[in-house]
């Protein structure tokens, strides 16, 4: 039932963002639509977020958490390029530039560990049908033959 309520808030959230900031591009910069539509864009951006971490917790993806850190930061940074006076970069700029260091940190770790896992003879390699545009060959069979076929050889 949670896992639903906020998948849901998740869905509107990131139509109405990809809606609005679709206006927001098409405006001219400084128009009143323009603003509005950008403000629209910001808040749904941000309830986008907070709802893929609550899913990414609900149902544990480390790798979607860390898409959610990425995705906030750029909202963040957009609004911080708005509402910010004069080019002197304030601490809250900092923190979050290193918070996102930090996640690429994570997540190129993750997929290093998942390469070298892969190159094993304990875990098969696969492709997995969610990443079939992308066929990332280093990516693991971690939940069942559903989800992923093997890997073709050679």
């Amino acid at each position: 039932m949670l896992l639903t309520v906020f998948l849901t808030i998740h869905i509107a959230a990131g139509t109405l963002g990809l809606a609005s900031g679709t206006v927001a591009l098409l405006a001219r910069k400084g128009e009143r639509i323009h603003r509005r539509a950008g403000t629209l864009f910001f808040y749904a951006m941000v309830a986008n977020t907070l709802a893929s971490f609550v899913l990414a917790t609900l149902h544990p993806s480390a790798f979607l958490f860390a898409i959610g850190v990425f995705s906030l930061y750029l909202v963040f940074a957009g609004w911080r390029a708005v509402v910010a006076r004069g080019p002197k970069v304030q601490p809250v700029d900092w923190a979050a530039a290193w918070i996102m260091i930090a996640a690429g940190l994570f997540m190129i770790g993750r997929a290093g560990n998942k390469c070298s896992r892969a190159r094993s003879n304990s875990t098969p390699r696969c492709w997995c049908s969610a990443s079939s545009a992308a066929r990332l060959p280093w990516t693991t069979c971690a939940r069942s033959s559903t989800h992923c076929r093997a890997a073709p050889s050679g």
